[in-house]
């Protein structure tokens, strides 16, 4: 699963600089050619940490974000060590209250130094339909900062085009 969600993001890059070529050119970090090269070097290499879920049985309200936890769950970049990790994922369900949610992230905060040093911007989550942003800071720093992956469509109000995902949709049956 992530060499797919790695694969389309490449292409995501290859057709925008095609269509932006100006933009692209000054910045190694977002070249096409920069991410094939390493493509090989970064499967060997990339970890993924993943919290302790606040729930033991975590419930998903799709069958795509199903498919990708138990993917990351039983993937070879999964870490059991958070100093080897690049990028750290928030398990949750999706029937959390916001008000929960907010104690999760605070939970994150308070126990884990790894969100304080970018302010959740190494972290992704999986969510459904999206976070409402509330006045709750660590709501707010989850949603502007973390990676959100959700199925598609998301409601345009909480979907940020330039940092979340939305994987290819699948039925359910």
């Amino acid at each position: 699963m992530f060499p797919l969600v790695l694969s389309l993001l490449c292409y995501s890059l290859v057709a925008a600089q095609e269509q932006h070529n100006y933009i692209y050119n000054f910045s190694p970090y977002v070249s096409p050619t920069t991410v094939l090269l390493n493509y090989e070097k970064m499967v060997e290499n990339f970890k993924e940490f993943m919290y302790k879920p606040n729930s033991p049985q975590l419930k998903f309200a799709s069958t795509v974000l199903f498919l990708f936890y138990s993917s990351l769950h039983n993937s070879t970049y999964l870490t059991q060590d958070p100093e080897e990790a690049h990028l750290f994922f928030l398990p949750f369900s999706s029937d959390l209250s916001t008000r929960a949610l907010g104690r999760v992230v605070s939970r994150i905060r308070n126990d884990f130094p790894y969100w304080n040093c970018t302010l959740g911007g190494d972290h992704f989550y999986l969510s459904r339909v999206g976070i409402t942003l509330k006045r709750d800071r660590n709501l707010v720093e989850l949603k502007k900062n973390a990676l959100q992956i959700s199925c598609f469509p998301t409601p345009s109000d909480k979907f940020v085009p330039h940092k979340d995902i939305t994987p290819p949709p699948i039925t359910d049956r």
